[in-house]
């Protein structure tokens, strides 16, 4: 029994070599050039992927966004529940929402004109409360 396990220990070594997957967000192009690259196995073959297809059988993301920014955002209390109230009922995330809603302001320069108008109102009346309130605070505790 110990003599097996030694054994065991011993062989694990030797174990079956398993082709390289490819990542499906990486494009077909990029992949195979990276195959091909590859050094070949104890054969002398190089496996290829067969198939324009990741493991699930879909196509590659060729859109896929890359690298997002986390972004932490206070917003009024009322827009915040119509936010989450819209992106409820359209199954949206509020971040996809507010890219959506960007890039539909930078494609007509008038709604963003008027968009930047209300932005620098509301900027303004923020600013303003702030003001106050360290007013207030700077009275009470002198």
């Amino acid at each position: 029994m110990p003599g097996d396990l030694l054994d065991n220990l011993k062989n694990r070594g030797h174990r079956v070599l398993v082709p390289e997957r490819r990542d499906p967000l990486i494009p077909f192009e990029v992949a195979d050039e990276a195959v091909a690259n590859l050094p070949s196995n104890s054969t002398g073959a190089v496996q290829k992927p067969t198939a324009n297809r990741n493991r699930l059988g879909t196509p590659p993301m060729t859109n896929y966004p890359g690298e997002l920014r986390r972004l932490t955002v206070r917003i009024d209390e009322e827009i915040g529940f119509k936010l989450d109230e819209i992106c409820s009922r359209q199954k949206l995330t509020p971040e996809t929402l507010v890219e959506a809603l960007l890039e539909q302001c930078e494609a007509r320069p008038e709604l963003m004109s008027s968009v930047i108008e209300e932005a620098k109102r509301r900027y303004k009346l923020r600013k303003g409360a702030g003001v106050k309130k360290r007013a207030i605070a700077m009275q009470k505790y002198g």
